[in-house]
């Protein structure tokens, strides 16, 4: 990774690492959507994996003001000019690794924006919807998710 663009992952990590712990109000995800990933760690019948777009010190300090903690779950992060798709593949084969499987019967992206649902359509994964501003942008793609959540 170029020195300038490690310096500067490293500084915006700093930055959400300090406005996480006096600020933690402004990570927090809309209503609900921390007890459904509780919810869906604490299955028993159900292999868990977290992928993010955002480096790993940005994501560490979002996941502290949610009070969540990954560290049971196989989760991948961004590295310089990492595409989605390879994020999300990567969280799987971790996931793979720690169940000891060579494959998974169903895959399911939990997601909320329109690049989440076209990554899940290039690996041909299922989505679920998350409509967390409540504005139905989910519904105005060409191509469609299976289920839209909106919470409320």
């Amino acid at each position: 990774m170029p020195s300038e663009l490690k310096l500067v992952e490293e500084k915006m990590g700093q930055l959400e690492h300090t406005t996480a712990i006096d600020n933690p109000h402004k990570f927090l995800p809309a209503e609900g959507i921390k007890d459904i990933l509780i919810e869906l760690m604490n299955q028993n019948k159900v292999a868990n994996a977290f992928a993010t777009g955002a480096w790993k010190d940005s994501a560490e300090a979002k996941l502290f003001a949610l009070k969540l903690d990954l560290t049971p779950i196989p989760w991948k992060h961004a590295g310089p000019m990492r595409r989605r798709a390879d994020i999300v593949s990567s969280a799987v084969e971790k996931a793979k690794e720690k169940f000891g499987v060579e494959s998974f019967q169903n895959i399911c992206a939990l997601e909320d924006g329109k690049w989440d649902l076209l990554t899940a359509q290039e690996l041909k994964m299922n989505f679920v919807g998350v409509d967390l501003l409540k504005t139905g942008r989910l519904k105005n793609y060409k191509h469609k998710p299976q289920l839209i959540i909106t919470l409320v």
